[in-house]
């Protein structure tokens, strides 16, 4: 399969374009970036037609963020050199928070969220969802 986004796109959000040693190095993030978004949408086999643009997009920013900054380093000093990396940054090839609502949006899957009822919902009427707990429940078996 191939990459979602190509090297042109990629050079075009580089502030100053990369030399062409650098390109199969590019290439192989974006393929790297495009694997990980089919694995996490879970297109294993086949990608939809039309790829959203969305998905592009943040490939280019996965690919993008290991290119810059393979390392994740958040600070950097240069006398008596130290750096830093922050424990909530991303480094590597992984997905933000961001990123993962982004592809759920675009795809038509948006984040799951679970809303806590409490209203007239007592302890006792739980136990009448329980299978175990309902009366009737050995004549279905």
């Amino acid at each position: 399969m191939t990459a979602f986004a190509t090297w042109d796109e990629f050079t075009a959000r580089l502030p100053a374009a990369p030399a062409e040693s650098e390109r199969p190095r590019a290439e192989a993030l974006l393929a790297d970036a495009s694997t990980l978004i089919r694995t996490h949408l879970g297109w294993l086999t086949q990608d939809p037609q039309p790829v959203p643009d969305a998905v592009r997009l943040v490939c280019l920013s996965v690919a993008l963020r290991c290119f810059s900054n393979p390392l994740g380093i958040t600070s950097e000093s240069v006398g008596d050199y130290s750096y830093r990396r922050s424990s909530g940054s991303v480094a590597g090839m992984a997905l933000t928070s961001a990123e993962i609502e982004l592809l759920g949006l675009a795809t038509g899957h948006p984040p799951v969220t679970s809303v806590r009822v409490t209203d007239g919902i007592e302890d006792t009427d739980r136990t009448m969802w329980s299978p175990i707990a309902w009366r009737g429940w050995d004549t279905y078996r």
